[in-house]
C-alpha cells in the first residue's frame, strides 16, 4: 500500500504544479475531442443527429473518417458525438431531472445524493461517469439506496 500513495501523490502534485493542461492525459483527451469535433463539422448530419449511443457506433463512424476513436474519454464529448446537437437538450433535461430528484434530501442523510450527483457530473469531464457501466452503476445503486431510504423515512414519519 505504501508504494501506491507516493506514486499517486507525485502524479497529482505534478499535474497541479506543472499545470494540468500540460499532462499527457489532458493532451490526449483534448486531441481526441478535437478530432471528434472536426469530424462532426465535416458532416452536418453527424453534427445534428450524432452517431447513436454507444462507443461501437462512434468507432465505426470515426473509422469511416480515418479516425481511430473509440471514446472521447469524457462523458460530455461522448454525449456530443452520440447525440449530436439535437439530442443534447434531452440529455440536459435528464441531468436537470436527476438534480431535482436529489434536491429533497432524506432526514437521515441530508444532501448526500445532491453532493454525489454534482461529483459525478464533475467527474464526467475526465471520464464517462453516469453512462459507463462500471462507474455509473455504483452511482445509480447509491442513488437508489438513498431514494429507498428517503421513501422509508417518509413512510415511517407518516405512521
Amino acid at each position: 500500500g505504501k508504494l501506491l500513495l507516493p506514486a499517486a501523490t507525485d502524479r497529482l502534485v505534478g499535474a497541479f504544479v506543472g499545470g494540468f493542461s500540460q499532462t499527457e492525459s489532458y493532451q490526449a483527451r483534448m486531441g481526441t475531442l478535437g478530432k471528434l469535433i472536426s469530424m462532426m463539422l465535416r458532416n452536418v448530419e453527424l453534427l445534428f443527429i450524432g452517431t447513436g449511443f454507444g462507443n461501437g457506433n462512434l468507432q465505426l463512424i470515426a473509422g469511416k473518417y480515418g479516425q481511430l476513436i473509440t471514446t472521447a474519454d469524457n462523458m460530455y464529448g461522448d454525449l456530443l458525438a452520440w447525440c449530436g446537437l439535437l439530442g443534447l437538450p434531452l440529455i440536459v433535461l435528464y441531468f436537470i431531472k436527476l438534480l431535482k430528484l436529489c434536491e429533497k434530501p432524506s432526514k437521515t442523510n441530508p444532501n448526500s445524493m445532491l453532493f454525489l450527483t454534482v461529483f459525478m457530473l464533475t467527474l464526467g469531464f475526465t471520464q464517462d461517469s453516469l453512462f459507463e457501466p462500471t462507474v455509473g452503476c455504483l452511482y445509480y445503486i447509491l442513488w437508489g439506496l438513498e431514494l429507498v431510504r428517503s421513501v422509508d423515512s417518509k413512510s415511517l414519519a407518516a405512521r
